[in-house]
């Protein structure tokens, strides 16, 4: 039962994230680096927050210690300090120049992923989708490969799941796909002359490119157990990998931006927004176990698809197609499910048969699932 209230769960925080996305586009006019402006200052927001956080802990922290200064300066001269609660020690320089790494590493993917979590757009949506279902893909043969049985057995599940959303991104491919094409040249103002321009091209791998990459390392290479302790260092990361793009932009575009929308606006941009995309990035993080995937792979293709059908100009047959193709999808999925759910109530409920023993008085025997057998009469006078 747990695991379909957390489905439950995925889904509601996810349309809400991305139909606040697709109304926010209809009211708000941004082109694509426009967007990744935005995004940059959200992340800034976000770091601000976070540090202001760990300066009010570490002022709550130092005037709550009961120990007296003289006393840590004493232990401080003497060497021998048991006030700390966490240290992080190396071996040598390398395992110090690792961990950095690893922590840049780490800021890097969330910074791409805040930056392609625009669900305003169905490219990089839909790409982001595509990216995901690879390393899904990448990641289960890897572990079959490494001799996984449970996953072995399970094979057919997940094809069938890889069938169906790489359906859903398929008919959006050669649906949308030209006209993706076309709409990201518009909008970089990318011509045949100028294609090959480095500029431009550095612009397309950050609005396509980047989707796809981030995708595909969510489910195949980072673990949850890393992000959650490279969060709080890799935020400054973020930052750094931000202030740039926010410098290559005009001082009139920020000026405008306040200027031109109203408040709602405004506080969707900097406020409800962020939250939001933090909000699924954490959600993501908790979810990468390899069922847990699934589950946010359905939830990420179930809300982009019924999106993509309700706020996109398509014909009947196609709306029907795409209509049919989720039913499916969450058919399969709820049913699995809900025979989760089913066998482990039985399970539960099997292990409620108690044997008390008659002959003794004292506690309850231990909880079994086996028939009590019938005892023999004693027929000894």
């Amino acid at each position: 039962m747990i695991h379909l209230v957390a489905f439950f769960c995925r889904c509601a925080l996810f349309a809400v994230f991305v139909v606040t996305s697709k109304i926010e586009s209809q009211t708000v006019t941004l082109d694509i680096m426009q967007r990744v402006v935005v995004s940059c200052m959200q992340i800034c927001l976000l770091a601000a927050v976070w540090i202001v956080y760990e300066c009010c802990v570490f002022i709550i922290q130092a005037i709550t210690r009961r120990r007296h200064y003289e006393e840590v300066g004493s232990d401080a001269a003497s060497g021998v300090l048991d006030d700390v609660d966490e240290l992080i020690t190396f071996d040598n320089k390398k395992g110090l120049q690792a961990y950095i790494r690893e922590v840049h590493i780490v800021g890097v993917v969330l910074w791409s992923t805040m930056l392609c979590s625009d669900y305003a757009l169905d490219q990089t949506s839909f790409t982001f989708l595509l990216g995901m279902l690879i390393g899904n893909v990448m990641s289960v043969v890897s572990k079959i490969h490494a001799g996984d049985g449970a996953l072995r057995a399970s094979m057919p599940s997940f094809v069938v799941y890889w069938l169906l959303i790489g359906t859903l991104v398929l008919f959006y491919l050669v649906h949308d796909g030209e006209g993706v094409v076309e709409y990201t040249e518009e909008q970089l103002g990318i011509t045949v002359v100028k294609r090959m321009d480095w500029t431009a091209l550095m612009q397309v791998v950050n609005v396509l490119i980047s989707p796809l990459s981030s995708g595909i390392t969510w489910t195949y290479w980072v673990d949850s157990r890393t992000l959650l302790d490279h969060y709080p260092t890799s935020v400054y990361s973020c930052v750094l990998l931000s202030i740039p793009v926010m410098m290559a932009m005009d001082r009139e575009f920020y000026t405008n931006l306040f200027v031109q929308y109203d408040t709602l606006a405004t506080v969707h941009l900097f406020v409800s927004e962020p939250l939001l995309k933090f909000m699924t990035m954490y959600v993501l993080t908790l979810s990468l176990e390899v069922d847990s995937v699934l589950d946010v792979l359905v939830v990420n293709a179930a809300v982009s698809g019924i999106c993509y059908v309700i706020y996109g100009k398509h014909n009947e047959l196609f709306d029907a197609s795409v209509g049919l193709l989720l039913t499916l999808l969450l058919i399969f999925h709820l049913s699995k499910l809900t025979l989760q759910a089913l066998q482990h109530r039985r399970a539960r409920l099997a292990a409620c048969f108690v044997i008390v023993d008659e002959e003794r008085p004292g506690p309850l025997c231990d909880v079994t699932c086996e028939t009590p057998q019938p005892q023999e009469e004693d027929k000894t006078l």
